[in-house]
């Protein structure tokens, strides 16, 4: 596993695999995260991207069925307006895109649902074929969301299987520029406790200075020569 699968996908599934889910048809499909087209921590002004590679594997015959559509559900609370740059590719072809309602991609909320499988999300109506089908589907979100699973529906034939979960975005806003700041924090109070300690140690020096000039005995040197040497320690000076 890579360091990208490590740091962004932990505690979720790359890929899932509805062939070996049961039902009267069954949807031989294998869903996967493609981790080489998506952006899942993008830099600054970059959009946050997932692509998802669905593949047919099923055999022609009749207990198995075509993929007629299938629903990512992303979280509700992202709106149309953040998602940007929708794609799909079937069979190594582009398709034509209608992001809207009615149109072959659709976001469904859970107040309106896709009819046949109940489920909420984006909604991606293309068909697929169940034995040698390959496709590619893409989104953009303005907005950077932390990493979770999220709940993939597939319908066709008139059969709907969902409850596999992949790596997607969740309802949780990442800001980028936080970890950008903290580095910038740390450096700004390093520098801040630097100049600090430069006065202090400038103050002891005076000090110093003024009781070798005017120090009539040995233990006066020893008590300024022991008080400099807690403050060095103190401040963690080597």
């Amino acid at each position: 596993m890579s360091n990208k699968e490590n740091q962004f996908t932990t505690g979720c599934n790359l890929e899932i695999d509805y062939s070996l889910v049961a039902a009267d048809k069954i949807l031989p499909f294998q869903i996967s995260l493609n981790l080489t087209d998506s952006i899942l921590e993008p830099a600054p002004n970059q959009n946050q991207k997932f692509c998802y590679d669905i593949i047919g594997v099923g055999q022609d015959n009749s207990d198995f069925a075509d993929l007629s559509h299938s629903v990512f559900s992303i979280c509700d609370e992202i709106p149309k307006e953040q998602i940007a740059n929708v794609t799909v590719v079937i069979d190594g072809v582009p398709q034509e895109v209608i992001f809207e309602p009615g149109g072959n991609v659709e976001l469904k909320t859970p107040l309106n649902p896709d009819p046949p499988t109940g489920c909420a999300g984006l909604k991606f109506d293309f068909p697929l074929d169940k034995v040698i089908g390959t496709m590619q589907l893409c989104f953009e979100l303005t907005i950077t969301r932390a990493i979770d699973g999220i709940e993939v529906c597939l319908f066709g034939a008139g059969e709907t299987v969902k409850g596999l979960y992949i790596c997607g975005p969740n309802c949780d806003i990442v800001i980028p520029c936080l970890r950008f700041q903290a580095i910038t924090d740390i450096i700004t109070s390093t520098a801040l406790e630097q100049t600090a300690l430069s006065h202090i140690l400038n103050a002891e020096g005076e000090k110093t200075q003024k009781i070798v000039l005017f120090a009539t005995t040995a233990e006066e040197m020893l008590a300024v020569n022991k008080s400099v040497i807690i403050l060095l320690f103190c401040a963690n000076i080597k």
